[in-house]
């Protein structure tokens, strides 16, 4: 049971990395189209 609980941690731990990366890169893409809308407009 202990093991379990650590592995489920783990697995938690890695789903908020994975959420977070998700995140910032869908930012930094936004930002780079807006960016590249703004080059080809003005």
């Amino acid at each position: 049971m202990k093991g379990l609980r650590k592995s489920y941690i783990y697995m938690l731990i890695l789903i908020l990395i994975s959420t977070f990366i998700l995140c910032s890169s869908s930012i930094v893409m936004s930002q780079s189209i807006i960016k590249l809308g703004h080059l080809i407009i003005g």
